[in-house]
């Protein structure tokens, strides 16, 4: 377990030294989601009270959306130079590699979330100060959610020449469970949940965090196998 863990920090440590260095991915991410989200709120006017009770719909769209792009260049340098097929001489876990770009995409997710949420409050002014600490559970769960899934289906298709149609086409039906309980969980938590329902989708999304993240670690090493030959 120790050797993983090391493993999964040095690989997680190389993917983001590397994207520091450029910035182009994780800027090309919050500008796209800027742009989505703000040409939404402008057209649906922030003084309409109908779309200000969906507003948590709009920013997971939106991060939806933009997570797409992000996804598309996880395996980008590997498949450039090359170096796939490098780390696969080394002996590490592939599972490692999976938490690693998987955990990457996950970060990158959840800074985009943190820009998008207080835009949100300010567009369409929303009160989410009160319920910040479950928005924040819910948001974080919710880009984890994300994560796991596409970056399994990211390097599933990573090789394929109309890997920017694939992608989207198989992951968006498996995310719509995730989508529903992101959803209704932040609507509740903006609406005062009296009863406390927010939890039970909180919960839910729990779930599909373990379920997606131990069959992307359990998965990735036949994924790989398949691509590499």
């Amino acid at each position: 377990m120790k050797t993983l863990f090391l493993q999964v920090y040095y690989l997680l440590y190389k993917d983001l030294v590397i994207e520091w260095r450029q910035r182009v991915r994780i800027h090309a991410q919050v500008f796209l989601g800027l742009l989505v989200l703000l040409v939404i709120s402008f057209a649906a006017g922030a003084e309409n009270r109908q779309f200000k009770m969906v507003a948590p719909a709009f920013v997971w769209l939106t991060l939806l959306f933009s997570s797409i792009s992000s996804l598309h260049e996880s395996f980008l340098y590997e498949q450039q130079y090359d170096a796939l097929n490098g780390l696969l001489l080394i002996p590490i876990q592939k599972s490692a590699l999976f938490l690693s770009k998987a955990l990457q995409n996950a970060l990158f997710l959840c800074v985009l979330a943190v820009v998008l949420w207080p835009l949100t409050a300010v567009l369409f002014d929303i009160a989410w100060l009160q319920s910040w600490i479950l928005l924040f559970i819910t948001a974080v769960l919710g880009c984890f959610a994300i994560s796991a899934p596409g970056t399994l289906l990211a390097g599933m298709t990573h090789t394929l020449k109309n890997k920017d149609v694939l992608l989207p086409l198989i992951l968006y039906p498996l995310l719509i469970p995730v989508l529903i309980a992101t959803i209704k969980s932040t609507t509740l938590l903006l609406s005062a949940d009296l009863m406390q329902d927010a939890l039970s989708w909180i919960q839910l999304l729990i779930a599909f965090n373990l379920i997606y993240w131990l069959m992307g670690t359990c998965l990735f090493a036949f994924v790989l196998n398949e691509t590499s030959t």
